[in-house]
This record gives structure tokens, C-alpha cells and sequence, in this order.
């Protein structure tokens, strides 16, 4: 067999992959490589992409629902289980870390939450000046912080996490507004610093 030969067989399979593979998008396209020749996988994988589609279409439904409901009922957010329930929701599918704020009146009633800042996988900037400015600018008495651990799945806080939370707390407290709480999230699990004595 000729180098040509095979040079030839080698290039029609690769332009053949691309052209089956192009019609998938994101990480799953790039993933499949040439596993895409392979009968009724491409059909496969496109069904997984739709699910997925799918699922992220009603977690987000459920976060405005569970938002709207927040703030139209007002609801009490006295105790870390509600507050760890609500960030569950309010991050969950998130693939990169994202840090929340949800700021609450007198009564740990929720007057808004919102993602204030979105990193990557493992790192997630977060810059206090902007959460004094958004505290300040609902009126907020408190505030829970709240961020995920999308690559570990472990919620348990890293030493970066609870300076994060000191240095918060003592930005705040300048304009007197209380941390009442720091949830982390991962798939499935949550955690309160609070109820860690970590705050």
C-alpha cells in the first residue's frame, strides 16, 4: 500500500469526521473526535446535548420562579437551611464559580440576589468595593454571600474562601451592613459558614 494511498484514506476520513462532527457545538463536538464515523453515535450524542439543553432550560425557570416567589412574598430567610436551599437552586448547573449576593432587610427579608461575579472553573475574582456599592445601593441591613465549587464538588470553604469572607465582613461593616451567612455550593450539597462557626 502506498504512502499516497494511505496519505489519501487518512485526509478523506478527517474532512468526513469534521463534516459529521460539525453539527454538534460546544465540548462535546470537540470530544468526540473521530468517534463521530462511528453509525448513530453522532444522533447519540446530539440526544445528550438536547437533555442537557433541556435540563439547563428548567433550572433556569426554576431560579426565576424561585426569585420571583422570594420577592413577592418576601420571604423569611431566618435559618441556613432556607438560605442554603435557595443558593442551591440559584446556582446550581453552573459549570464555572460563581459568587452571589442576596441582600436582605431588617427582618431577613430578601430584597434582591444577584451573580456578581463569574470566573472559570477553579477561580472566581471578586471584588468587595462592588458589593459595599451593591449593598448600598438596595439598602440592604445584611447580606449572605454564597459561591460554588463546580470542579471539586466539596463545599468545605479553602483558606483563600474564609479570608474572602473577613474581608467582606469588615468592608461591610463599614457602611453597617452585617454577613449574615457564607453558603457554598456543590453538586448536590451545600454549606454554611455560619453554621460552622466560620463567620
Amino acid at each position: 500500500m502506498s504512502n499516497e494511498y494511505v496519505g489519501h484514506q487518512v485526509a478523506e476520513t478527517r474532512c468526513w469526521t469534521a463534516a459529521a462532527g460539525a453539527q454538534l457545538r460546544g465540548p462535546l463536538a470537540h470530544a468526540i473526535g473521530p468517534l463521530s464515523v462511528i453509525p448513530g453515535l453522532e444522533a447519540l450524542l446530539r440526544q445528550v446535548q438536547n437533555q442537557r439543553a433541556a435540563e439547563d432550560a428548567i433550572l433556569e425557570a426554576g431560579q426565576r420562579i424561585l426569585h420571583a416567589r422570594a420577592m413577592t412574598e418576601r420571604t423569611l430567610f431566618n435559618e441556613p437551611t432556607s438560605i442554603r436551599e435557595y443558593c442551591q437552586l440559584l446556582l446550581a448547573g453552573s459549570e464555572v464559580e460563581r459568587f452571589a449576593v442576596l441582600f436582605m432587610d431588617a427582618k431577613c427579608r430578601m430584597i434582591a440576589s444577584e451573580v456578581m461575579f463569574e470566573g472559570t472553573l477553579t477561580v472566581c475574582h471578586v471584588y468587595p468595593r462592588e458589593i459595599v456599592r451593591a449593598a448600598l445601593k438596595h439598602g440592604a441591613e445584611s447580606v449572605v454571600l454564597c459561591h460554588n465549587h463546580p470542579s471539586s464538588g466539596d463545599p468545605t470553604p479553602s483558606r483563600a474562601d474564609e479570608a474572602l469572607t473577613q474581608t467582606l465582613r469588615s468592608a461591610l461593616a463599614l457602611v453597617d451592613v452585617r454577613v449574615l451567612d457564607h453558603i457554598i455550593v456543590a453538586p448536590g450539597k451545600s454549606l454554611s459558614m455560619a453554621e460552622r462557626g466560620l463567620l
